[in-house]
């Protein structure tokens, strides 16, 4: 039976406005044409794109016809007709065929709208405020008269800074943090807005207002303002069609005024100062300005700001960073000092929304921090950025009681302080958490709470660093760290749908390489020539490795869990610029110089970061002392990717080249760093992942290296041991080389210094530090640190065991691996083909283990049984028994009954473990004990409340019990607030 397309995307977005690729990429998923067959066959053996101007497909409005293509191909489609036009809007359809060339119709239509494909048409300018202005943010309107008749309109609107447009008043931008930020003097990006239903016969007022964001805002290491040393400047065209034919292009231009308004101060990581008795009615056009000619008038005439030539105006491909939920708060404390504190109940990114009562001329002042400390007061001493500021918003009050927000800024936090107003009242106050607005693509549930409240974790840490770009933490430096990105982007793949995303960032990092080939430790780099060069203790280390190797082994990831061919392609030139720059050594002497040229030992780097006990000389170390081990690994390691990449573009003589280099560097690595004794290195945990996880190791060493690296694991009391780099692939490696028991045992262990520790001491968010607090329970590093909760791609490649086995999930590969005391788990990702899940559960009362899997229609399984079983499987749900074995029993000796279709859980109405005002880590004497009930690991309770079923399933956690709220006092404040959170429950 043939198959039917749905899920159509152009360029991987499922609502493509304003694009700009010439050549756009369609995609689909396949599903029965009859829906109601559920034995059918799903197989497209070949297809056949059509492309239009109108959704009739009239031969005449068709500007590409694919014919048809024998291809098994899902994804990746390029367009490959005529040019595309600007502001236009295009249909396209797909058809499959199967087998026997038989079709069944025409999918539904897709849509995608380009922006300006054809830079002679811009005909705005940049303009900009009074030169002396430094500070404020700028406020800029111009009007055009329009006559009746529109049939559409469009606002292509972009600023140096971050800005919101609003026409007739109304604001079309929201809070959003617009444009993200690029390598500025090269590309900045526009907005496309439609403008169609917001424009009126007659006068039209167009407002605009630029906030420093990242050209005049804090950046950096050192939160240097003004690096670009140009003024906020904005970009506004207005193109309108209209009935009869015509069409106008109006644009910003000296015509329009600039001045300052209600914003006084914006900074992206400092906050923002409102002054709320300047009105907005002059800005807005409520009321005519006050000409600039006239004493006293706020408003100038727009300067032109020279451009260069070498900045270009860029669409979005990307969802862009936006307001994507909002919380209540779940408590309110009184620190000693009288001040009003509001806890969220979770450490989020964004900003407060507040209800303002205070006389006129009174400074109101909200204050964030992720912790209160053991005082009862904020904490802020933790994670102040270098120039000793907190992140704070302020406003000067009306003497109106006034909603205030703050437009151009974005906190990490949890507690927001309030001083200076009345109180407010618990529903006079909201945080609005602001993240780029990607889809949610993965689930897991297993029996342990702590696991699924660790990826929860995992999940809302992303939700608080994807924001312009990826950032080790929202309170702090706020920069994309190279190794931070490297290590984290796999498993964003497992949460969100980050394609788009990760593409966008590659192309920041190939726009900030050097021309020697090396990258930045971070983004934004600071190497481009408007930043003066960059920083020069940075520029010691422009070829760490393991760092500036994200630029070869994330377009690899995306070709790993997307199947991304083009993403390869265009990255390709500079993943090899970067495996040519890296530099050689002379690690040996005499005999066995043959290897000094593939030895990296002569440049700085950071090597591995944050090492378990390390303290600052640890710190200093890596940053000060090269490693060769380190290095020259993923020398080795790089060579191999970049050879596998050439390979899959079809580059034979790369690949063999590469292939070849990668070996040679493996013996060199080989003879510099692995003994007599089969010991490797430092003989730290690290040392024996990164050669596992590099294959660096020869087969037949490798059951003597995992058995050195269990021992170590096994001196340090089942704790990690492992570096920011290394930490995401430990458990990946023991369970990839037969040990998934010392995996579980250190993903188990809750002991200080571990990361269920942490969830049992209440975090809500992944710590950059194991522990997060001194020994005077004040909070220690960032609380809200991204790349640390890597590993949590093993929850989903692990215990549930998805995995690709060819590129993009075309062939997937089902491993489940059972113990930890697990008798259940259960997850599933959206694969480029559509939902993988599986779910596994151990019957106690036989020791039988269920599996059902369900493989998306386009791809194939292969499924791995505990009894050494392999199963190759096509599209389709299928069910699997086996005999477990006894030596990993599981948590309870209840018998179970439930079929592996229909889980359904135990789960006593009890509360998740309390955490103190500060979230203070508890000692481990004094934690809860967990309880056991029906085979699944509960969290503790005070008391037990009547037991509620919980039906499990990858879709579905509906009717889950909720746990009885009760109260508890929290010390040295006398505040009270309800627990547990909503949040928690």
């Amino acid at each position: 039976m043939a198959a039917s397309a749905y899920h159509l995307r152009t360029d991987y977005l499922s609502e493509a406005f304003g694009i700009d690729n010439p050549r756009p990429e369609f995609s689909w998923r396949l599903e029965a044409a009859d829906p109601s067959d559920k034995h059918a066959v799903v197989f497209q053996n070949a297809y056949r794109v059509q492309v239009a101007l109108h959704d009739t497909f009239k031969p005449t409005s068709i500007v590409w016809d694919s014919d048809m293509v024998r291809s098994q191909d899902q994804s990746g489609i390029i367009y490959a007709g005529g040019l595309l036009q600007s502001i236009t809007k295009y249909y396209w359809r797909v058809q499959l065929f199967d087998m026997h060339d038989m079709c069944n119709g025409w999918s539904k239509a897709a849509s995608f709208e380009t922006g300006i494909m054809d830079a002679r048409l811009w005909k705005a300018n940049w303009i900009t405020g009074p030169i002396e202005d430094t500070e404020h943010a700028m406020y800029f309107r111009g009007c055009l008269t329009v006559s009746t008749g529109v049939l559409k309109g469009r606002a292509f609107v972009s600023a140096l800074g971050w800005y919101r447009l609003l026409v007739n008043g109304t604001d079309l931008t929201g809070n959003c943090c617009v444009p993200r930020w690029t390598p500025l003097n090269s590309a900045v990006e526009y907005q496309d807005y439609d403008i169609t239903e917001h424009l009126r016969p007659g006068l039209n007022h167009f407002s605009v207002v630029v906030g420093d964001g990242r050209w005049r805002g804090s950046l950096g290491l050192r939160d240097t303002r003004a690096k670009h040393h140009d003024p906020v400047a904005a970009f506004v065209q207005i193109n309108i069609n209209f009935k009869d034919g015509n069409r106008i292009a109006y644009g910003s231009s000296e015509e329009w005024l600039a001045g300052t308004g209600v914003i006084i101060r914006s900074d992206p990581k400092l906050g923002e100062e409102h002054d709320l008795r300047i009105s907005n009615d002059e800005w807005l056009g409520v009321v005519a300005p006050t000409p600039p000619t006239v004493q006293g008038s706020r408003w100038t005439r727009a300067r032109l700001l020279p451009t260069p030539q070498s900045r270009k105006l860029i669409a979005e491909e990307t969802p862009r960073t936006k307001e994507i939920a909002r919380l209540r708060p779940k408590g309110i404390l009184r620190s000693p000092t009288g001040k009003q504190i509001f806890d969220f109940g979770e450490n989020i990114a964004g900003f407060v929304v507040a209800k303002l009562r205070g006389k006129r001329g009174t400074k109101v002042t909200i204050t964030y921090s992720e912790s209160v400390g053991p005082d009862g007061e904020l904490d802020l001493d933790y994670a102040l950025p270098i120039d000793g500021q907190a992140q704070r918003d302020s406003c000067i009050l009306s003497g109106k009681d006034t909603w205030f927000q703050p437009w151009f800024t974005r906190h990490g936090f949890r507690y927001a302080e309030i001083e200076g107003c009345e109180d407010v009242g618990f529903n006079d106050i909201k945080a609005l958490i602001v993240s780029a607005d990607l889809p949610e693509t993965g689930t897991f549930a297993c029996s342990d709470w702590r696991l699924e409240r660790w990826r929860g974790n995992a999940l809302r840490s992303m939700r608080a660093n994807f924001a312009d770009v990826i950032t080790d933490c929202p309170t702090r430096e706020r920069l994309c760290w190279m190794g931070d990105l490297q290590a984290i982007s796999p498993t964003s793949t497992m949460f969100l749908d980050t394609q788009t995303y990760l593409r966008r960032t590659l192309r920041n990092i190939s726009l900030e390489q050097l021309p020697d080939g090396t990258v930045p430790p971070f983004l934004p780099g600071e190497c481009a020539q408007v930043y003066k060069g960059l920083w020069w203790p940075m520029s010691l280390i422009t070829t760490s490795v393991g760092w500036g190797d994200a630029c070869v082994l994330v377009p690899w990831t995306l070709y790993q869990y997307y199947g991304d061919k083009a993403v390869l392609k265009r990255q390709y030139a500079s993943m090899k610029k970067k495996i040519e720059q890296q530099g050689y050594g002379k690690y040996f002497k005499g005999e066995r110089n043959e290897h000094e040229p593939y030895i990296l030992d002569s440049d700085k780097m950071w090597g591995e970061w944050l090492e378990p006990g390390s303290g600052m000389w640890g710190l200093f170390k890596s940053l000060m002392i090269p490693s060769p081990n380190t290095a020259t690994a993923y020398f080795a390691h790089n060579a191999s990717v970049l050879a596998k990449a050439a390979e899959a573009l079809g580059y034979t003589q790369d690949a063999d080249h590469y292939l070849q280099l990668s070996e040679r560097v493996g013996v060199a690595w080989r003879a510099a760093f692995v003994y007599s004794d089969g010991r490797i290195g430092d003989d730290k945990q690290d040392d024996y992942v990164r050669a596992l996880a590099f294959n660096l190791i020869p087969a037949s060493s490798r059951p003597s290296t995992i058995t050195r690296l269990v021992e170590i694991i096994h001196d340090s009391n089942y704790h990690f041991g492992t570096t920011l780099l290394n930490t995401a692939m430990l458990l990946t490696v023991l369970s990839d080389n037969g040990r998934a028991d010392i995996a579980y045992k250190l993903l188990l262990n809750n002991q200080p210094h571990t990361f269920l520790n942490q969830i049992e001491a209440g975090a809500t968010t992944i710590w950059e530090t194991w522990t997060g607090y001194d020994e005077a329970g004040r909070a220690k590093g960032s609380h809200n640190h991204v790349a640390t909760g890597a590993c949590t791609r093993w929850l989903q490649e692990g215990i549930v065991g998805i995995t690709p086995l060819e590129p993009g999930y075309r062939k997937i590969k089902i491993r489940p691996l059972l113990g930890g005391g697990l008798d259940h788990a259960s997850g599933g990702i959206e694969t480029p083909f559509g939902l993988c899940k599986a779910t596994w559960r151990v019957l106690v009362a036989t020791g039988m283990v269920q599996l059902c899997v369900t493989i998306p229609a386009g791809a194939s399984g292969e499924i791995h049984l505990g009894n050494g079983q392999v199963h190759d499987v096509p599209t389709g749900t299928h069910f699997f028994e086996w005999q477990g074995s006894s030596t990993e029993p599981p948590a309870s000796s209840a018998s179970s009954i439930v079929s592996v279709e229909t889980v359904v859980l135990d789960r006593a109405s009890v509360a998740s473990p309390p955490q103190s005002p500060g979230g203070t880590l508890m000692p481990h004497s004094r934690l809860p004990s967990m309880v056991s009930r029906g085979g699944r690991l509960l969290p503790p309770s005070a008391h037990q409340g009547p037991t509620k079923l919980r039906v499990d399933s990858v879709n579905s956690i509906a009717n889950v019990g909720k746990p009885t709220r009760r109260s508890f006092q929290l010390p040295r404040n006398g505040g009270v607030m309800s627990w547990p959170p909503l949040a928690a429950t």
